[in-house]
Formats: structure tokens, C-alpha cells, sequence
């Protein structure tokens, strides 16, 4: 098994390295800038998320087995990740979770690959946990960050810092979501990615049975 941790399961600091350093200087000026950042998010999910994606994701095209595999996709918004790796499998099964849905339209999959979407948050235990979604008003317009939502008030503020150089402004808009636990599933995951905003400790937590019988690597 392979299984993708984001940056975000690293520690503040290191997270913030590694990203300062592999963004490029347009980027940096487009994420210094909130109506920017919006804008740019906005196109590259309408018109280019097909074509590219981060950059550790050009390690797919490099894989043997690319058929019949399982992937699990934690934390899959708009199934961006999923939608673009697609590329690279054919009639493989992608089960995605993502407990804030109704934000989301969903990308389609290529390739005869099978979509399975649950709408719940994946975790250690079975409870309910409130998700922060930020979002800023225009006159009565709401502008959602919906990438930025996490189950820590304090991670969201410490991200805008790091983002926009401020955290003021901004409101938050409360979910209370469902957990589940992946180890409970009976799958067989061949690729796990998970991009939860700092709860991905307890989502392997409750998927450790399923990564030690499958032996995963970490990469």
C-alpha cells in the first residue's frame, strides 16, 4: 500500500518551510492576497485541476499496477485529487470522504474508474464533531473558504497568518459531522491520501488494523 499524507499533518514549521520553498513567486503574491487566492482557486478548479495537480502526484504516472486497485481518498472536497489521479488508473475503485458535501460540486473520474462517496469525517472513534468553515461577507454575499475548514478554530487562524499575513475579518460558520472509522470498512486499500487540516493523526489512528494487515509504506 501507498499511502499520500499532506502537509498539513507535519509540525507549523515544517509545514511552513516546505511550502514556502516549493512555491513558486507567483504563487506566493497569489496566496498573500485573499480576493486573489479566491479568484485563482476558483479558475483552477473550473478550467485546469484536469490537467495538474501538486506536484508529488506526477509519482502516479510512474506506478506498475494501475488497474483494479483500491484508493481512499480522505478529506476529498470537490474530488480534486481524486478526479486528477484518475488519469493514471483504470477500473479501480476510489472511496472518497468528505463530511462538508453540500459545499462541494463533484468532478467526475476517468477511465471506467467507480466512484463511493460517504459523507462523513474519518476518525479513531464513532462520535459528532463540529467542523469551523471561514468565509467572508460582501455586502449579503458569502464568500466561503471551504478548503481551509478544520475541527480547530486555532489551526484555521494559525493558516490565515501564514496565508494572508492576518485572521481578522473573517467569520465561521459551524458543522456538526459524523465520524467513522476506516478499519470498520473491510477495504483493501491500495492508496491512501488524506488532506484533513490537522485531524489526520486520529484518521490513521482508526485505520491502523487496515494499514498494518496491508503492511503500508509511508511516503
Amino acid at each position: 500500500m501507498f499511502i499520500v499524507v499532506h502537509l498539513d499533518f507535519l509540525s507549523a514549521n515544517n509545514q511552513l518551510k516546505l511550502k514556502l520553498e516549493s512555491m513558486s513567486l507567483l504563487e506566493k503574491y497569489i496566496r498573500s492576497n485573499f480576493y486573489l487566492y479566491v479568484i485563482a482557486r476558483e479558475l483552477y478548479n473550473f478550467f485546469l485541476n484536469f490537467f495538474f495537480y501538486e506536484k508529488e502526484c506526477e509519482v502516479f504516472k510512474y506506478l506498475k499496477k494501475r488497474s483494479n486497485i483500491t484508493i481512499i481518498d480522505i478529506g476529498s472536497s470537490d474530488l480534486s485529487f481524486s478526479s486528477y489521479i484518475s488519469n493514471f488508473f483504470y477500473k479501480s475503485n476510489f472511496f472518497c470522504f468528505e463530511p462538508l458535501s453540500h459545499f462541494y460540486k463533484y468532478k467526475k473520474l476517468q477511465n471506467s474508474n467507480k466512484l463511493n462517496i460517504f459523507k462523513k469525517a474519518c476518525s479513531n472513534k464513532y462520535q459528532k464533531i463540529t467542523l469551523f468553515t471561514p468565509f467572508k461577507k460582501i455586502l449579503t454575499y458569502k464568500i466561503y473558504l471551504k478548503y481551509f475548514s478544520s475541527y480547530s478554530l486555532k489551526f484555521v487562524k494559525k493558516k490565515f497568518i501564514k496565508y494572508f499575513n492576518n485572521q481578522n475579518n473573517f467569520f465561521y460558520e459551524k458543522t456538526t459531522v459524523h465520524t467513522i472509522k476506516i478499519d470498520d470498512l473491510n477495504l483493501k486499500p491500495d492508496l491512501i491520501k488524506l488532506d484533513i487540516e490537522g485531524y489526520e493523526m486520529k484518521a490513521i489512528l482508526g485505520a491502523a488494523k487496515t494499514i498494518n494487515k496491508f503492511k503500508t509504506r509511508f511516503n
